[in-house]
């Protein structure tokens, strides 16, 4: 019981930093951008009206503005992981150096718990914000 209470506390801070990265970066929106740009590719390929000429070269584009964004938005994903993994770590080593690292996480509570703290962290920073976190 109090182990699973100490790994919740612990994954507090790392999954702040990830949600507050993934804001600051954008994400969201970027994200809400190519599924956008699906929509419109998608209405593209069911239309009658536009000729398969056209609909290649539209579709191109629109592959292209996908593929950018997604390798963005990637990147994004990696760089908030990789802030959560350094703040992760350096409370690792400052509290809990004896045991081995991945192993202490390695347990669905963990999980569930840093999926918990993302929604109410995220829902706290969006009222005390006073801004939705996706709104475009």
């Amino acid at each position: 019981m109090i182990d699973g209470v100490i790994r919740f506390f612990v994954l507090i801070i790392p999954t702040c930093i990830f949600i507050e990265v993934i804001v600051r970066l954008h994400t969201v929106r970027k994200a809400q951008h190519m599924l956008r740009l699906v929509n419109r590719s998608l209405k593209v390929i069911a239309s009658k009206k536009i000729s398969e000429h056209w609909k290649e070269k539209v579709l191109l584009a629109y592959s292209r503005k996908i593929m950018g964004l997604t390798i963005v938005v990637f990147l994004c994903v990696v760089a908030a992981l990789l802030g959560a993994l350094a703040a992760l770590a350096l409370e690792w080593k400052a509290f809990l150096s004896s045991t081995r690292f991945m192993t202490w996480f390695d347990h669905k509570d963990a999980i569930i718990s840093s999926c918990l703290i993302a929604v109410a962290y995220g829902w706290v920073r969006a009222r005390v914000c006073e801004r939705a976190l996706f709104r475009t």
